[in-house]
C-alpha cells in the first residue's frame, strides 16, 4: 500500500487482524472500548466469523499464509502494533491517530462511527494541513489578534465549565455587558458541545499493552480562530483561553510533533539472511586480550606437571646421587614454559576466515 492508496477496515475487521498478528492488547483495548462482542464464548465465534467474512470479501484474507492476512494487510498490522509513539487528536466523535513507522513515513489512522481509514504519509507531507482537514478548519481565515483578548479563570471556573446550564450560557450571550471575549468563547465552548479538543502525545507499548501520555495539548475552535487553553499556572489556580490564529496554532503543534517523533530511535527489523550474516560475522570477530584465558591455561598446565612430579617422586629411592639437581632443573624449565605458554593465551586469537 502506497502513500495515495487507502485501507478502509471496521473495528471488528481491525480487532481480529490485530489478534492475527499476536497483538491481542491492542485488540482487546479496541473491544472493551468500543463494546464490540461480549464475553460468551458463542458470541466471540460468531465475531470471528464474521470478520474473517468480512475480511474475505475485500480481498484482504489468505488462508495460505500464517497469519491467514492478505500481506497488505498483514504490512499494515505490523507497522501499527510496532510503532512506539503516536499523536491523537479528538473531535466530539471522530479521532485521529499519527503513527510514527520510521524516519520517513508516518501511519495515518482516521476513525468515525467504527470505521478505521489508513493511509501511509510521506515525512516531507504537511501535517499542520492534516490536522485542519481533520477538525474542518480553514487555513486561510483571516483573525485580527487585536479583536480578542486572551481570557483569565480560576482553576474551579475551569473545572464547571463543562458542568454550564443551557440558561447560564444564554444568560452571558444575551448579556451585552459582558466582555467581547467571553461572548466569543462561550459561543464557541457551546458549538463545540461544551469540549475541549485534545491532542495527546503517546509512547506506546503494544505488546505489553502499555499507553502512557507524553503531553497533552487542548484546544478550543473558534470564529476563524482557535482558543489555546494554557494552564501552565494551574499551579497559580489559573487557566488561560488565548486566542490564536488556525495557522499558527497547527504550525506550532506541528513543531511539537516533530520534536516528539524525532526524539525516538528507530528498530528496524532485519531479516533472517541479515542475521545470519551478522552471525557468522560476530563468529569470525578478533578476540581481545585475556588474562581469564591465560589463568585457566596456567592452573591446567600446573595440575599435569604436579602429576607429573608426583609420579616421580613414587621412584626417588632409585634415583642417582645427582638426579636432585636434575629434578629442580625440569620444575624451573617447566614452570618458565607454563608462564610464558599463559602469557601467550592472554593474547587475541582470530578463527579461520571462510
Amino acid at each position: 500500500m502506497n502513500d495515495s492508496e487507502k485501507m478502509i477496515l471496521t473495528s471488528k475487521e481491525l480487532a481480529v487482524a490485530l489478534v492475527s498478528c499476536q497483538y491481542e492488547n491492542i485488540a482487546r483495548h479496541l473491544i472493551l472500548k468500543e463494546e464490540l462482542v461480549s464475553k460468551n464464548k458463542e458470541d466471540i465465534t460468531v465475531f470471528t466469523e464474521q470478520a474473517e467474512q468480512s475480511l474475505r470479501e475485500k480481498g484482504l484474507w489468505n488462508a495460505r499464509r500464517k497469519t491467514k492476512l492478505s500481506q497488505n494487510l498483514e504490512d499494515l498490522i505490523q507497522a501499527l502494533g510496532t510503532s512506539t509513539k503516536n499523536v491523537h487528536f479528538t473531535r466530539n466523535k471522530q479521532e485521529l491517530f499519527i503513527h510514527q513507522i520510521n524516519r520517513n513515513q508516518y501511519l495515518k489512522q482516521h476513525i468515525i462511527n467504527e470505521t478505521h481509514t489508513f493511509t501511509y504519509l510521506d515525512h516531507t507531507r504537511s501535517l499542520s494541513k492534516e490536522m485542519m482537514s481533520f477538525y474542518d478548519l480553514d487555513s486561510s481565515a483571516n483573525f485580527n489578534d487585536e479583536q480578542l483578548q486572551p481570557i483569565q479563570v480560576s482553576d474551579k471556573v475551569y473545572d464547571a465549565l463543562h458542568k454550564l446550564k443551557s440558561e447560564v450560557i444564554e444568560n452571558i450571550l444575551n448579556n451585552e455587558t459582558e466582555n467581547d471575549s467571553l461572548r466569543e468563547f462561550i459561543t464557541s465552548f457551546k458549538k463545540n458541545n461544551k469540549a475541549f479538543n485534545r491532542i495527546s502525545f503517546n509512547n506506546c507499548n503494544h505488546k505489553i499493552g502499555e499507553d502512557k501520555w507524553d503531553q497533552v495539548a487542548l484546544s478550543l475552535p473558534g470564529n476563524q480562530m482557535i482558543w489555546h487553553v494554557d494552564y501552565e499556572q494551574i499551579h497559580d489556580n489559573t487557566v488561560y483561553f488565548v486566542p490564536v490564529s488556525i495557522t499558527d496554532y497547527f504550525l506550532k503543534i506541528e513543531d511539537t510533533l516533530d520534536e516528539f517523533f524525532a526524539s525516538d530511535v528507530v528498530k528496524v527489523s532485519k531479516s533472517k539472511s541479515t542475521r545470519k550474516k551478522q552471525s557468522a560475522t560476530a563468529s569470525r570477530k578478533v578476540e581481545t586480550f585475556s588474562l581469564k584465558r591465560g589463568f585457566s591455561f596456567f592452573w591446567k598446565a600446573n595440575l599435569v606437571l604436579f602429576g607429573l612430579i608426583g609420579f616421580l617422586l613414587l621412584n626417588q629411592g632409585s634415583w642417582a646421587d645427582d638426579a636432585q639437581k636434575y629434578f629442580t632443573l625440569f620444575i624451573t624449565i617447566s614452570e618458565a614454559m607454563i608462564l610464558l605458554l599463559s602469557f601467550a593465551s592472554c593474547l587475541p586469537h582470530k578463527s579461520k576466515q571462510r
